[in-house]
């Protein structure tokens, strides 16, 4: 049975609890985040040689037990290393969920504070807590541009389809809730969008700092948000044209209307995900510089001269073997990309070239099979040109016009005189 030793000023008491009583911080995600064995296990080094100190902050809970502020590993390493009758005094305080959430992260901080992932981890945890309602963040600049706003428990920027709208949110509300500097919080935010829509492997922050995380997160926002822009632009169209579909009275145009703005949604669509193509290969380029320990310089250097992925030509109203030659005239650009790939062989397992192995000679027997068409292309072009030239042969001839004598040479003027 817990038993206080002394009350000190400010509501706080030292109090005597079991291992076994002592719960975890309520803002923790430890299924995201769990435990590293490595810390327990030198922790309870520690233990066994100095024992252990006494130092851990709580609140007591609504069912009556005590929620420490920090000190996961420790209390871990507690349970593990002593019995769970083993007892631990415990600095109690009045403490709000706010302030919990604060205190954790600001102690773990000195841990986190150049380890990218942990600032991820950071702010993750705080959005979530914002969501389900136990922190409140000040609500965002309704002057302010709208198009940057988030919405919990969501990272991605503006109008997203299902998103929640009672919980918004910006980077200024959560550095100013952290009182973190903003351009931080923003290039956090900003790499936690593009995990949560599957352009970057969450992995790939792994072992970064946060200089080197936000060099990768600034290559591919600026491939995947161009892409956007011009998305966005589609979709505005789209929606114009359904306007005027639902104002126009005549059939034929109104459907005419309906099939563009479809199109343009298609479209939107293609160039959306085209973006997040090129930022999934802009990704994994700086991914693998930034781990052979390439410069922060010349990573940005090589990520502006990738260049984008050449989109397929549209479909027009052509005969097969003109859309067939702009598909080839392109084909060097494609050759470009696949060269890239061959300079890093080197570094795939024996499967994954074994897996490459296996698509070659599939794409082997494509590129037969496009041979084969592509002489029966050169054979439909030969009849076309000859005919052609059958027709131009038998046009008339016109005789050339004759325009008459040529008239004398004048010789120099005279001089005017005065």
């Amino acid at each position: 049975m817990p038993t206080t030793i002394t009350k000190p000023q400010h509501h706080t008491t030292i109090r005597v609890f079991c291992v076994a009583e002592i719960q975890r911080n309520p803002f923790r995600d430890s299924e995201r985040y769990p435990l590293e064995d490595k810390k327990i296990k030198a922790l309870r080094e520690s233990y066994r040689a100095t024992g252990f100190w006494h130092n851990l902050v709580a609140r007591i809970g609504k069912d009556g037990k005590p929620e420490i502020v920090y000190g996961h590993h420790r209390l871990e390493a507690l349970r593990l290393e002593f019995r769970g009758d083993f007892e631990v005094r415990l600095i109690i305080e009045e403490i709000s969920g706010e302030q919990m959430l604060k205190r954790m992260l600001w102690e773990n901080m000195e841990q986190w504070q150049t380890y990218a992932p942990g600032h991820q981890a950071s702010i993750r945890m705080v959005v979530n807590a914002y969501a389900a309602g136990r922190v409140e963040l000040q609500p965002p600049d309704p002057n302010g541009r709208k198009d940057r706003w988030r919405y919990a428990p969501g990272f991605r920027q503006g109008d997203v389809a299902g998103a929640h709208r009672q919980r918004p949110y910006t980077a200024a509300t959560v550095a100013d809730f952290l009182g973190w500097d903003r351009t931080k919080v923003e290039c956090t935010l900003a790499a936690l969008e593009l995990i949560e829509r599957n352009v970057v492997d969450e992995d790939f922050y792994d072992g970064l700092t946060q200089t080197q995380a936000g060099v990768l997160t600034t290559g591919v926002r600026k491939a995947v948000y161009a892409h956007d822009t011009q998305a966005k632009e589609l979709e505005k169209q789209a929606t114009t044209d359904r306007k005027l579909a639902k104002e126009t009275k005549n059939e034929k145009e109104r459907d005419a209307l309906e099939k563009l703005a479809e199109s343009a949604l298609q479209e939107a669509a293609a160039v959306r995900k085209r973006g997040e193509e090129q930022g999934a290969h802009v990704a994994s380029r700086a991914h693998l510089l930034l781990q052979d320990g390439t410069t922060r310089r010349r990573v940005l250097a090589e990520l502006a001269g990738l260049t984008e992925l050449p989109p397929l030509p549209r479909p027009r109203d052509k005969e097969p073997v003109d859309e067939i030659a702009e598909y080839l005239d392109r084909l060097p650009e494609y050759t470009a990309h696949v060269r890239q790939v061959r300079a890093h062989v080197e570094r795939f397992s024996p499967k994954q070239i074994e897996k490459v192995f296996n698509g070659g000679g599939a794409l082997q027997q494509e590129l037969a099979a496009l041979d084969t068409d592509l002489k029966d292309v050169v054979r439909k072009r030969q009849r076309r040109d000859g005919a052609r030239i059958e027709r131009s042969g038998k046009e008339k001839q016109h005789k050339p016009r004759r325009y008459g004598v040529v008239a004398k040479k004048r010789g120099p003027r005279a001089k005017a005189t005065v």
